[in-house]
Protein backbone atom coordinates (compact mmCIF):
# COMPACT_ATOMS: atom_id res chain seq x y z
CA UNK A 1 0.00 0.00 0.00
CA UNK A 2 0.95 3.67 -0.33
CA UNK A 3 1.23 4.05 3.42
CA UNK A 4 3.91 1.37 3.49
CA UNK A 5 6.19 3.80 1.64
CA UNK A 6 5.70 6.39 4.36
CA UNK A 7 6.20 3.80 7.11
CA UNK A 8 9.49 2.84 5.51
CA UNK A 9 10.74 6.43 5.50
CA UNK A 10 9.26 7.94 8.67
CA UNK A 11 10.67 5.77 11.52
CA UNK A 12 14.04 7.58 11.43
CA UNK A 13 13.29 11.21 12.36
CA UNK A 14 16.63 12.50 11.03
CA UNK A 15 16.10 10.61 7.78
CA UNK A 16 12.56 11.99 7.46
CA UNK A 17 13.65 15.59 8.11
CA UNK A 18 16.36 15.38 5.46
CA UNK A 19 13.87 13.95 2.97
CA UNK A 20 11.40 16.73 3.82
CA UNK A 21 14.09 19.39 3.33
CA UNK A 22 15.06 18.08 -0.12
CA UNK A 23 11.47 17.70 -1.27
CA UNK A 24 10.50 21.17 -0.02
CA UNK A 25 13.59 22.56 -1.77
CA UNK A 26 12.56 20.88 -5.01
CA UNK A 27 8.99 22.16 -4.53
CA UNK A 28 10.21 25.77 -4.11
CA UNK A 29 12.45 25.54 -7.18
CA UNK A 30 9.52 24.17 -9.18
CA UNK A 31 7.27 26.95 -7.90
CA UNK A 32 9.70 29.66 -9.02
CA UNK A 33 10.14 28.02 -12.41
CA UNK A 34 6.37 27.69 -12.74
CA UNK A 35 5.81 31.41 -12.23
CA UNK A 36 8.51 32.27 -14.78
CA UNK A 37 7.16 29.87 -17.42
CA UNK A 38 3.54 30.96 -16.83
CA UNK A 39 4.53 34.59 -17.39
CA UNK A 40 6.30 33.61 -20.62
CA UNK A 41 3.29 31.54 -21.71
CA UNK A 42 0.86 34.42 -21.13
CA UNK A 43 3.15 36.71 -23.07
CA UNK A 44 3.24 34.34 -26.06
CA UNK A 45 -0.49 33.68 -26.07
CA UNK A 46 -1.18 37.39 -25.71
CA UNK A 47 1.00 38.13 -28.73
CA UNK A 48 -1.16 35.85 -30.89
CA UNK A 49 -3.64 38.70 -31.25
CA UNK A 50 -0.94 40.78 -32.90
CA UNK A 51 -0.97 38.35 -35.84
CA UNK A 52 2.78 37.61 -35.92
CA UNK A 53 3.40 33.88 -36.37
CA UNK A 54 0.25 32.86 -34.49
CA UNK A 55 0.73 29.12 -35.06
CA UNK A 56 4.18 29.06 -33.50
CA UNK A 57 3.07 31.23 -30.60
CA UNK A 58 -0.01 29.11 -29.85
CA UNK A 59 2.04 25.90 -29.82
CA UNK A 60 4.91 27.38 -27.82
CA UNK A 61 2.63 29.17 -25.38
CA UNK A 62 0.52 26.08 -24.70
CA UNK A 63 3.58 23.84 -24.24
CA UNK A 64 5.25 26.37 -21.94
CA UNK A 65 2.09 26.48 -19.84
CA UNK A 66 1.96 22.66 -19.73
CA UNK A 67 5.60 22.47 -18.60
CA UNK A 68 4.99 25.21 -16.05
CA UNK A 69 2.06 23.32 -14.54
CA UNK A 70 4.16 20.16 -14.17
CA UNK A 71 7.31 21.82 -12.82
CA UNK A 72 6.23 21.68 -9.16
CA UNK A 73 5.65 17.89 -9.18
CA UNK A 74 8.69 17.30 -11.40
CA UNK A 75 11.15 19.20 -9.22
CA UNK A 76 9.66 17.75 -6.03
CA UNK A 77 10.39 14.30 -7.49
CA UNK A 78 13.90 15.46 -8.41
CA UNK A 79 14.30 16.54 -4.78
CA UNK A 80 13.63 12.92 -3.78
CA UNK A 81 16.32 11.74 -6.24
CA UNK A 82 18.78 14.36 -4.93
CA UNK A 83 18.10 13.20 -1.38
CA UNK A 84 18.80 9.57 -2.32
CA UNK A 85 22.09 10.48 -4.01
CA UNK A 86 23.13 12.68 -1.08
CA UNK A 87 22.25 10.04 1.52
CA UNK A 88 24.08 7.22 -0.25
CA UNK A 89 27.31 9.24 -0.16
CA UNK A 90 27.17 9.37 3.63
CA UNK A 91 25.37 6.15 4.65
CA UNK A 92 24.22 3.31 2.40
CA UNK A 93 20.44 2.92 2.20
CA UNK A 94 18.73 -0.37 2.74
CA UNK A 95 17.03 -2.09 -0.16
CA UNK A 96 13.63 -1.32 1.35
CA UNK A 97 14.44 2.39 1.71
CA UNK A 98 15.81 2.60 -1.82
CA UNK A 99 12.66 0.96 -3.21
CA UNK A 100 10.42 3.29 -1.20
CA UNK A 101 12.27 6.38 -2.49
CA UNK A 102 12.07 5.07 -6.06
CA UNK A 103 8.32 4.60 -5.72
CA UNK A 104 7.90 8.07 -4.26
CA UNK A 105 9.85 9.55 -7.17
CA UNK A 106 7.71 7.68 -9.72
CA UNK A 107 4.51 8.92 -8.06
CA UNK A 108 5.64 12.54 -8.48
CA UNK A 109 6.78 11.83 -12.04
CA UNK A 110 3.45 10.21 -13.04
CA UNK A 111 1.57 13.16 -11.54
CA UNK A 112 3.74 15.54 -13.59
CA UNK A 113 3.17 13.56 -16.78
CA UNK A 114 -0.58 13.43 -16.17
CA UNK A 115 -0.77 17.20 -15.70
CA UNK A 116 1.40 17.75 -18.79
CA UNK A 117 -0.85 15.58 -20.99
CA UNK A 118 -3.97 17.19 -19.47
CA UNK A 119 -2.84 20.62 -20.66
CA UNK A 120 -1.54 19.33 -24.01
CA UNK A 121 -5.10 18.22 -24.82
CA UNK A 122 -5.97 21.92 -25.03
CA UNK A 123 -3.54 22.46 -27.93
CA UNK A 124 -5.63 20.94 -30.77
CA UNK A 125 -8.70 22.71 -29.37
CA UNK A 126 -6.90 26.07 -29.49
CA UNK A 127 -5.59 25.42 -33.02
CA UNK A 128 -8.99 24.42 -34.40
CA UNK A 129 -10.68 27.42 -32.81
CA UNK A 130 -8.03 29.66 -34.35
CA UNK A 131 -7.87 28.23 -37.87
CA UNK A 132 -11.16 26.38 -38.45
CA UNK A 133 -13.58 28.03 -40.84
CA UNK A 134 -16.51 29.75 -39.11
CA UNK A 135 -18.79 27.65 -41.33
CA UNK A 136 -17.32 24.41 -39.95
CA UNK A 137 -19.66 24.08 -36.98
CA UNK A 138 -18.97 20.35 -36.58
CA UNK A 139 -15.47 20.98 -35.22
CA UNK A 140 -16.74 23.51 -32.69
CA UNK A 141 -19.41 21.03 -31.57
CA UNK A 142 -17.19 17.94 -31.28
CA UNK A 143 -14.04 19.48 -29.79
CA UNK A 144 -15.28 20.25 -26.25
CA UNK A 145 -16.65 16.72 -25.80
CA UNK A 146 -13.57 15.02 -27.28
CA UNK A 147 -11.32 17.23 -25.17
CA UNK A 148 -13.23 16.27 -22.00
CA UNK A 149 -13.09 12.56 -22.87
CA UNK A 150 -9.33 12.73 -23.50
CA UNK A 151 -8.81 14.49 -20.16
CA UNK A 152 -10.82 11.82 -18.36
CA UNK A 153 -8.73 9.13 -20.07
CA UNK A 154 -5.46 10.84 -19.11
CA UNK A 155 -6.49 11.17 -15.46
CA UNK A 156 -7.78 7.59 -15.29
CA UNK A 157 -4.55 6.29 -16.80
CA UNK A 158 -2.47 8.28 -14.32
CA UNK A 159 -4.50 6.98 -11.38
CA UNK A 160 -4.13 3.38 -12.59
CA UNK A 161 -0.36 3.71 -12.92
CA UNK A 162 -0.06 5.25 -9.43
CA UNK A 163 -2.16 2.40 -7.99
CA UNK A 164 0.06 -0.10 -9.79
CA UNK A 165 3.23 1.49 -8.40
CA UNK A 166 2.09 1.96 -4.82
CA UNK A 167 0.27 -1.35 -4.27
CA UNK A 168 2.01 -3.84 -6.62
CA UNK A 169 -1.47 -4.79 -7.77
CA UNK A 170 -1.66 -6.84 -10.95
CA UNK A 171 -3.49 -5.34 -13.95
CA UNK A 172 -6.23 -7.99 -13.76
CA UNK A 173 -6.91 -7.11 -10.14
CA UNK A 174 -7.02 -3.39 -11.00
CA UNK A 175 -9.54 -4.06 -13.76
CA UNK A 176 -11.66 -6.10 -11.36
CA UNK A 177 -11.63 -3.26 -8.83
CA UNK A 178 -12.53 -0.80 -11.59
CA UNK A 179 -15.46 -3.00 -12.58
CA UNK A 180 -16.84 -3.04 -9.05
CA UNK A 181 -16.09 0.65 -8.59
CA UNK A 182 -17.70 1.48 -11.95
CA UNK A 183 -20.86 -0.37 -10.98
CA UNK A 184 -21.05 1.43 -7.65
CA UNK A 185 -20.33 4.77 -9.32
CA UNK A 186 -22.99 4.13 -11.96
CA UNK A 187 -25.61 3.42 -9.31
CA UNK A 188 -24.60 6.42 -7.21
CA UNK A 189 -24.38 8.86 -10.13
CA UNK A 190 -27.17 7.80 -12.45
CA UNK A 191 -27.92 11.39 -13.51
CA UNK A 192 -24.28 12.02 -14.47
CA UNK A 193 -24.14 8.80 -16.51
CA UNK A 194 -27.46 9.74 -18.14
CA UNK A 195 -26.11 13.17 -19.07
CA UNK A 196 -22.91 11.67 -20.49
CA UNK A 197 -24.77 9.29 -22.78
CA UNK A 198 -27.14 12.12 -23.65
CA UNK A 199 -24.17 14.16 -24.87
CA UNK A 200 -22.96 11.20 -26.94
CA UNK A 201 -26.42 10.90 -28.54
CA UNK A 202 -26.46 14.62 -29.32
CA UNK A 203 -23.06 14.35 -31.01
CA UNK A 204 -24.00 11.24 -33.02
CA UNK A 205 -27.52 12.36 -33.98
CA UNK A 206 -26.43 16.00 -34.53
CA UNK A 207 -29.81 17.74 -34.23
CA UNK A 208 -27.88 21.00 -33.96
CA UNK A 209 -24.36 22.38 -33.97
CA UNK A 210 -22.55 25.15 -32.14
CA UNK A 211 -23.79 28.48 -33.45
CA UNK A 212 -27.26 27.21 -34.42
CA UNK A 213 -30.44 28.90 -33.23
CA UNK A 214 -32.68 26.35 -31.54
CA UNK A 215 -35.99 26.08 -29.73
CA UNK A 216 -36.03 23.18 -27.28
CA UNK A 217 -39.50 23.74 -25.85
CA UNK A 218 -40.60 25.01 -22.49
CA UNK A 219 -39.99 28.59 -23.59
CA UNK A 220 -36.27 27.86 -24.04
CA UNK A 221 -34.79 29.26 -27.26
CA UNK A 222 -31.48 30.79 -28.23
CA UNK A 223 -28.07 30.13 -29.77
CA UNK A 224 -26.01 27.03 -28.93
CA UNK A 225 -22.63 28.03 -27.50
CA UNK A 226 -21.18 24.71 -26.32
CA UNK A 227 -22.04 21.02 -26.10
CA UNK A 228 -20.26 19.68 -23.01
CA UNK A 229 -20.04 16.31 -21.31
CA UNK A 230 -22.76 17.11 -18.77
CA UNK A 231 -24.78 19.95 -20.26
CA UNK A 232 -25.37 22.11 -23.32
CA UNK A 233 -25.05 25.88 -23.03
CA UNK A 234 -27.59 28.00 -24.87
CA UNK A 235 -27.48 31.81 -24.99
CA UNK A 236 -31.09 32.98 -24.83
CA UNK A 237 -32.39 35.93 -26.82
CA UNK A 238 -32.31 38.17 -23.75
CA UNK A 239 -28.60 37.37 -23.20
CA UNK A 240 -28.95 34.87 -20.35
CA UNK A 241 -26.81 31.72 -20.41
CA UNK A 242 -28.89 28.55 -20.02
CA UNK A 243 -27.27 25.22 -19.05
CA UNK A 244 -29.52 22.26 -19.91
CA UNK A 245 -28.51 18.71 -18.85
CA UNK A 246 -27.84 16.61 -21.93
CA UNK A 247 -29.89 13.70 -20.59
CA UNK A 248 -32.93 15.97 -20.49
CA UNK A 249 -32.15 17.69 -23.79
CA UNK A 250 -31.76 14.41 -25.70
CA UNK A 251 -35.38 13.52 -24.83
CA UNK A 252 -36.85 16.85 -25.93
CA UNK A 253 -38.32 17.87 -29.27
CA UNK A 254 -35.64 20.14 -30.71
CA UNK A 255 -36.54 22.72 -33.34
CA UNK A 256 -33.40 23.87 -35.14
CA UNK A 257 -34.30 27.28 -36.53
CA UNK A 258 -31.01 27.72 -38.39
CA UNK A 259 -31.60 24.52 -40.41
CA UNK A 260 -34.64 25.91 -42.18
CA UNK A 261 -34.18 26.94 -45.81
CA UNK A 262 -36.98 29.50 -45.87
CA UNK A 263 -39.08 31.48 -43.39
CA UNK A 264 -42.83 31.02 -43.61
CA UNK A 265 -45.05 34.01 -42.90
CA UNK A 266 -48.83 34.17 -42.74
CA UNK A 267 -51.11 37.11 -42.04
CA UNK A 268 -54.72 38.23 -42.61
CA UNK A 269 -56.10 41.55 -43.76
CA UNK A 270 -59.65 42.66 -42.98
CA UNK A 271 -61.53 44.94 -45.41
CA UNK A 272 -64.72 46.80 -44.64
CA UNK A 273 -68.04 45.16 -45.51
CA UNK A 274 -68.91 47.94 -47.94
CA UNK A 275 -65.93 47.01 -50.14
CA UNK A 276 -67.25 46.01 -53.60
CA UNK A 277 -66.11 42.72 -55.22
CA UNK A 278 -64.06 44.64 -57.78
CA UNK A 279 -61.99 46.25 -55.03
CA UNK A 280 -61.49 42.88 -53.35
CA UNK A 281 -60.15 41.50 -56.62
CA UNK A 282 -57.90 44.54 -56.95
CA UNK A 283 -56.63 43.99 -53.39
CA UNK A 284 -55.82 40.36 -54.18
CA UNK A 285 -53.99 41.46 -57.33
CA UNK A 286 -51.95 44.03 -55.35
CA UNK A 287 -50.96 41.41 -52.76
CA UNK A 288 -50.00 38.93 -55.51
CA UNK A 289 -47.85 41.58 -57.20
CA UNK A 290 -46.09 42.57 -53.97
CA UNK A 291 -45.20 38.94 -53.16
CA UNK A 292 -44.11 38.10 -56.71
CA UNK A 293 -40.54 39.26 -56.01
CA UNK A 294 -37.14 37.50 -55.79
CA UNK A 295 -37.25 37.69 -51.99
CA UNK A 296 -40.19 35.25 -51.96
CA UNK A 297 -40.29 31.64 -53.14
CA UNK A 298 -42.40 31.77 -56.32
CA UNK A 299 -42.51 28.12 -57.43
CA UNK A 300 -43.69 24.78 -56.08
CA UNK A 301 -45.58 24.16 -52.87
CA UNK A 302 -44.02 27.21 -51.22
CA UNK A 303 -45.29 29.72 -53.76
CA UNK A 304 -47.41 32.58 -52.31
CA UNK A 305 -51.06 31.67 -51.59
CA UNK A 306 -53.38 34.68 -51.57
CA UNK A 307 -57.16 34.34 -51.41
CA UNK A 308 -60.43 35.74 -50.06
CA UNK A 309 -60.64 33.62 -46.95
CA UNK A 310 -63.77 34.33 -44.96
CA UNK A 311 -66.60 36.62 -43.94
CA UNK A 312 -65.49 37.77 -40.52
CA UNK A 313 -67.59 39.28 -37.78
CA UNK A 314 -66.67 42.80 -38.81
CA UNK A 315 -64.51 42.39 -41.92
CA UNK A 316 -63.98 40.63 -45.21
CA UNK A 317 -60.83 38.61 -44.53
CA UNK A 318 -58.00 38.16 -47.02
CA UNK A 319 -55.34 35.51 -46.28
CA UNK A 320 -51.68 35.79 -47.34
CA UNK A 321 -49.14 32.96 -47.00
CA UNK A 322 -45.63 33.23 -48.44
CA UNK A 323 -42.11 31.91 -47.85
CA UNK A 324 -39.16 34.26 -47.55
CA UNK A 325 -36.38 32.79 -49.69
CA UNK A 326 -33.68 32.86 -46.98
CA UNK A 327 -33.10 31.73 -43.40
CA UNK A 328 -31.67 35.14 -42.44
CA UNK A 329 -34.16 36.36 -39.85
CA UNK A 330 -32.88 39.94 -39.84
CA UNK A 331 -33.31 40.14 -43.63
CA UNK A 332 -36.80 38.66 -43.26
CA UNK A 333 -37.80 41.36 -40.78
CA UNK A 334 -36.57 44.07 -43.14
CA UNK A 335 -38.54 42.58 -46.02
CA UNK A 336 -41.68 42.19 -43.90
CA UNK A 337 -41.50 45.82 -42.82
CA UNK A 338 -41.09 46.97 -46.43
CA UNK A 339 -43.98 44.74 -47.54
CA UNK A 340 -46.32 46.14 -44.90
CA UNK A 341 -45.49 49.70 -45.87
CA UNK A 342 -46.04 48.88 -49.55
CA UNK A 343 -49.46 47.34 -48.75
CA UNK A 344 -50.50 50.48 -46.85
CA UNK A 345 -49.47 52.77 -49.71
CA UNK A 346 -51.04 50.68 -52.48
CA UNK A 347 -54.32 50.14 -50.62
CA UNK A 348 -54.56 53.83 -49.76
CA UNK A 349 -53.92 54.81 -53.40
CA UNK A 350 -56.60 52.34 -54.56
CA UNK A 351 -59.15 53.55 -52.02
CA UNK A 352 -59.31 50.20 -50.21
CA UNK A 353 -60.12 50.58 -46.52
CA UNK A 354 -59.14 48.30 -43.66
CA UNK A 355 -61.82 47.19 -41.25
CA UNK A 356 -61.67 47.33 -37.48
CA UNK A 357 -63.88 45.63 -34.88
CA UNK A 358 -67.25 47.36 -34.77
CA UNK A 359 -70.52 46.78 -32.93
CA UNK A 360 -73.86 48.01 -34.26
CA UNK A 361 -76.42 48.89 -31.59
CA UNK A 362 -80.05 49.28 -32.64
CA UNK A 363 -82.32 51.20 -30.30
CA UNK A 364 -86.09 51.27 -30.45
Amino acid sequence: MFFSILKTLVPDAHFALQLLAFTVGGFLVGLVLRKALMALSRRMLGAVRAGTRPLRRIVAGTLFEAVARTSVFLFTGLGVVAFREFTETTAPLSEEETGALARLFWIFLICAQTIFLWHCVRLPVALVRRYASPKNKSAATLLPLLSALLKIFVVALGVLIVIRITTDTQPAEILAMLGIGGLALGLAAQDSVKNFFGSVMLIVDRPFQVGDSVDVGGGTAGTVEEVGVRSTRIRSRDGALLCIPNGDLANRTIRTVTARETIRDEFRLGLTYDTPPEKIEEALAILAELTDVPECVREGSRAPRIHFDAFGESSLDLSVVYHFASSDYAAFLRFKSALNLAILRRFAAAGIEFAFPTISVETK
